[in-house]
């Protein structure tokens, strides 16, 4: 019996047990629960509040980055003031794009300065023969143009743009802002827009003032470039040499060469004048800029200021013509672009020295109504006589060269007439200038040409009558 009662008990204090172990587990369970929960909560505040340091960090981070770059186009600013000896009227102005936002602004410029688009321009040099017409222009002009800038400048919004994403060098990039802060300090003194008049019908002019401007910028550049030089920007400039130009590589002559002119000629100009005039030889020219490009290739003729381009004026030509045609375009070629005109056709010679007595020129481009046949006209003035009879015989071969199988119907001194597939080519000499038709036939060239008084059959050759065989 005892033991019996003592069994019960001994069942009994291990039923109070078993409560206050699992009593405990379950207590222990609440509490590794509430200190989960407290850890969790404990993370996720510190989790945030690393956050909210790493935000810190990278405003604090973005704010030092910002600072050392203010400071650093502080320093060009000045370094650009100094070399170029004008002070910044107004802070300069900096924006960003990318390269979509650029592309666009080149549409926009485009059809600002060309509303028609380029049908018309691309026509003049498909028939000068700087162009094949299998080349449209309006496809590629925006993509060439877009594949060279690096930053420019924007005289409308009077602030300088920078490029997202361009793959040059630190060293370079900043060079390039020296170029592009060289142009702010123009137009705050010279009001470079007032040189820039996309509706002239004197590409020539154009292009001058263009090489002034660019020649200007070029040269503090290279000033910049020189008194920054060291072997880091020495390979910066290297690397800019592997940049991918794929659209400049291939795009035609005329193009390459008319980009580059305004920076290499525009540059040899601007460091003849400053050799003799300084900075104020280089501040004059933007009040008074060249007028040709003959000015920039030959300073010396701008500083002898002896030698105007002579403007060519057309006459009024037959109703019988006019009435059938209509104008597309007049404008003047000048003298680099006709040395381009021989480098592309006479490749194995120089001809520059047929291009040198420039004294103005003035061509227009017809289209007939109908059938859509061009007729270009072009008149030329030459220094002296010898020049223009240089030109002649030059312009002579480069026929030859345009034309296989051209055939010359009548070829005295100073008149010559080529045959060929569907064009007739009239080239003549009188004195000091030279007159260009290219059309369909000789009657339409006959009405032309007779139009110019110096060139009718008495004024320019007695002893033909202008009748072909």
């Amino acid at each position: 019996m005892v033991l019996k009662k003592l069994k019960g008990r001994m069942s009994l204090s291990t039923k109070h047990l078993s409560f206050v172990i699992a009593l405990f587990l379950a207590l222990s369970n609440i509490l590794i629960l509430f200190k989960t929960y407290s850890l969790h909560h404990q993370r996720e505040f510190l989790e945030e509040k690393i956050k909210t340091l790493e935000e810190e960090n990278a405003s604090l981070s973005s704010n030092l980055l910002s600072i050392k770059y203010e400071a650093l186009r502080s320093e060009i600013e000045l370094k650009v003031s100094r070399l170029r000896e004008l002070p910044f009227l107004k802070e300069p102005v900096y924006r960003e794009v990318n390269r979509r936002e650029l592309h666009s602004k080149l549409l926009e410029e485009m059809k600002k300065e060309f509303p028609d688009g380029l049908a018309k321009t691309e026509k003049v040099l498909i028939k000068f023969g700087f162009l094949t017409p299998d080349y449209h222009l309006d496809q590629q002009m925006v993509s060439l143009y877009g594949e060279q800038i690096g930053a420019y400048y924007d005289v409308d919004e009077k602030a300088l743009f920078t490029i997202q994403g361009l793959p040059l060098a630190k060293g370079l990039q900043n060079t390039l802002l020296a170029h592009e802060l060289t142009h702010t300090l123009q137009d705050q003194h010279f009001r470079i827009n007032n040189l820039m008049d996309p509706s002239s019908k004197n590409d020539d002019q154009e292009l001058a003032h263009q090489a002034l401007i660019e020649g200007d910028a070029t040269f503090v550049t290279q000033l910049y470039y020189m008194n920054s030089i060291n072997i880091s920007v020495f390979w910066d400039l290297l690397s800019y040499f592997f940049v991918d130009q794929k659209e400049f590589k291939k795009a035609p002559m005329v193009l390459q060469e008319n980009m580059l002119f305004p920076y290499i000629h525009g540059m040899n100009f601007i460091h003849y004048i400053y050799q003799r005039k300084g900075w104020n030889g280089i501040n004059a020219c933007f009040q008074k800029p060249p007028s040709s490009s003959e000015e920039i290739l030959h300073p010396e003729k701008y500083l002898a200021d002896d030698d105007p381009p002579q403007k060519m004026v057309f006459p009024h030509f037959p109703d019988s013509f006019s009435s059938s045609y209509f104008l597309i375009e007049e404008n003047i070629l000048g003298e680099f672009n006709i040395e381009l005109l021989f480098r592309k056709w006479m490749k194995q010679k120089s001809y520059s020295q047929a291009s040198s007595g420039w004294g103005g020129d003035t061509y227009q481009l017809w289209e007939e109504k109908n059938n859509h046949t061009l007729v270009l006209v072009w008149i030329s003035s030459w220094d002296t006589s010898n020049d223009a009879k240089q030109f002649l015989m030059a312009y002579s071969e480069l026929v030859l060269k345009k034309f296989p199988g051209a055939v010359s119907k009548i070829n005295p001194d100073s008149f010559q007439f080529w045959q060929a597939q569907d064009v007739t080519i009239f080239l003549a000499q009188h004195q000091g200038r030279v007159l260009m038709i290219e059309a369909s036939d000789f009657q339409i060239i006959e009405k032309i040409r007779n139009s110019f008084e110096e060139f009718q059959d008495s004024a320019y050759n007695s002893s033909t009558n202008g009748s072909v065989s």
